[in-house]
């Protein structure tokens, strides 16, 4: 099992409210944090770097969130073990609804959250990603 210094987590929000309550529940996690403010750069860390964890906001600049994770996801190969947690302040049904209509289900992301996140929510992130 590895240990959580060496999970690295990418977190795509481009509004600074969110990212400042991730980046405050993430601290002293020992965990090596990215942020990218929008779907374009994320698609740019990706090929870059690995992550175990991407949350990805839904509503982002110059790329949308369906976009930019079905592109991380094919340069993933679809098969990696990184875990695309889709968080937002819509609710899961809205979600959903808009996967549907882009003939999608919720299997397009690993899981769901509903902002704002909580140290709950990060801790059994971190928790599932010992695993």
């Amino acid at each position: 099992m590895a240990s959580i210094e060496d999970k690295k987590v990418l977190i795509v929000d481009d509004d600074e409210n969110s990212l400042l309550i991730a980046k405050i529940l993430f601290k002293n996690r020992w965990i090596n944090l990215k942020i990218s403010k929008n779907g374009t750069d994320a698609i740019n860390f990706i090929k870059e770097n690995l992550f175990d964890i991407i949350l990805m906001d839904i509503k982002m600049p110059w790329i949308c969130w369906i976009e930019a994770t079905k592109k991380i996801r094919q340069h993933l190969n679809w098969n990696d073990k990184t875990k695309i947690i889709t968080y937002t302040a819509y609710t899961k049904p809205i979600i959903l609804e808009i996967l549907s209509k882009q003939g999608l289900d919720e299997n397009f992301f690993d899981e769901y959250l509903t902002k704002p996140i909580t140290q709950w929510d990060i801790d059994k992130i971190i928790s599932e990603a010992q695993n």
